[in-house]
């Protein structure tokens, strides 16, 4: 400890917000701003031109459509430049190719609005503390899911549509509804998202503990 008895200050977590609504982006500061500094910005020019701060962004938050561009672009150009910092795309207008062009780039998606918990889940895998993955793992075993239907439930954790997750495997719609249906036969819930809901509640309980 430092001779003036105060606790060295941690170096705070950084998070850069690309968004042209100022309601949403203001709102997602609010959600991160409990987790480290936030820098706001409304357009891809904007968002490049943006200084990272020392050990770069720990996470960028991109809406899709911008006046300029889109937030994939943001993460191309940086990418391009050097700068791996994991991003998040979050949208209101969540279509296939957007969710193929992120895969990609491995970029998580979701749909807009989002909640504090969609915040808590990905800043914990950003930061390695997956407690996604324990309750995979719990829920795998107690109830004995096979890959694919644990790669599902995952996805639906991550927040990606049902929409998404069959073309997401390159599976049809029938295989999905297959696998859905053998998953909630075992775990004896009424629907994914049901399934989805139960397990997003053991992620939040194994965070508060």
């Amino acid at each position: 400890m430092p001779r003036d008895g105060r606790a060295k200050e941690e170096s705070r977590d950084a998070f850069l917000i690309v968004d042209d609504s100022l309601t949403f982006a203001s709102s997602l500061r609010r959600l991160l701003s409990p987790y480290g500094a936030v820098t706001m910005v409304h357009s891809v020019a904007e968002a490049v031109a943006a200084p990272p701060p020392d050990g770069g962004w720990t996470a960028l938050f991109l809406d899709f459509e911008l006046p300029d561009g889109d937030g994939l672009s943001v993460v191309d150009q940086l990418r391009a430049r050097g700068e791996r910092s994991p991003a998040l795309i979050i949208t209101g207008h969540l279509q296939d190719h957007v969710a193929n062009r992120a895969f990609e780039l491995g970029v998580k998606v979701l749909a807009k609005p989002i909640g504090p918990e969609h915040v808590r889940i990905f800043l914990d895998g950003v930061r390695g503390d997956d407690a996604v993955g324990h309750v995979l793992e719990v829920w795998r075993t107690r109830y004995e899911l096979t890959a694919a239907e644990t790669s599902i439930l995952r996805d639906g954790l991550d927040g990606v549509d049902r929409g998404t997750l069959a073309q997401r495997r390159g599976i049809s719609e029938t295989t999905l509804r297959t696998h859905v249906r053998h998953m909630l036969q075992k775990t004896q819930d009424v629907s994914l998202s049901d399934a989805i809901q139960r397990a997003l509640r053991e992620v939040i309980v194994r965070k508060a503990t």
